[in-house]
């Protein structure tokens, strides 16, 4: 009995040929190693905890609740709302949204009904567009397993304090253990104006 394929990872198809396996796409093994919970050490200059959740799809890819908590008191510091798909170009990209409603600006991991029940009407986009992070399997980084990156030549945006255009360049290294992330900004002559120098991360242990 002869079994014919419909595309390249397709599903063998005709009566008593087994399916084939359909190889995994890479960028799931980026949304498990994303959920999780992260935190600064102890004696950091900053005290900061990162939690991501799964949420269910609210479209294209994989979406992650993220809500960071800083300080001795671990206020509530920033929530967002991250899409985790492929571009047409095949690039894994990450886009953020912001909630809309100040009602839902508060501990959403304590209230998983709320949580669940995010739709795309709750959202916002928080980014200008060419402020997607671009995600890479580290190849050549060391320990890292996948690096994500926001280039400042793409990411401009208006920064009301400073009543200019500005740009954003940031980079995430994350592995089993740790996510380190650096994030700095520069006027369009590509002073730096704030942020981390290069080379230098804030670094959150998995927990």
């Amino acid at each position: 009995m002869s079994c014919r394929l419909t595309t390249l990872f397709g599903a063998l198809l005709l009566g008593g040929c087994a399916p084939a396996v359909v190889a995994p796409q890479p960028e799931k093994s980026l949304v498990m190693l994303l959920i999780g919970d992260f935190q600064t050490a102890a004696d950091a200059e900053t005290q900061l905890t990162d939690r991501r959740r799964a949420l269910e799809s609210l479209g294209d890819g994989d979406w992650l609740y993220l809500q960071l908590n800083s300080g001795a008191d671990q206020k509530l510091y920033r929530q967002r709302v991250l899409q985790i798909a492929r571009n047409a170009e095949g690039q894994v990209m990450q886009r953020t949204y912001a909630l809309r409603s100040d009602a839902d600006k508060r501990d959403l991991i304590a209230d998983p009904a709320r949580l669940s029940a995010l739709a795309m009407e709750d959202l916002e986009p928080a980014l200008a567009q060419g402020c997607e992070v671009v995600w890479r399997p580290a190849a050549d980084d060391g320990p890292w397993s996948w690096v994500g990156e926001v280039d400042p030549e793409l990411c401009i945006i208006y920064s009301e304090r400073r009543q200019a255009r500005i740009a954003i360049g940031a980079k995430t290294l994350l592995n089993e253990s740790a996510l380190w992330q650096s994030e700095s900004g520069f006027d369009l002559q590509g002073n730096r104006l704030w942020g981390s120098a290069q080379d230098e991360y804030v670094q959150l242990q998995r927990q």
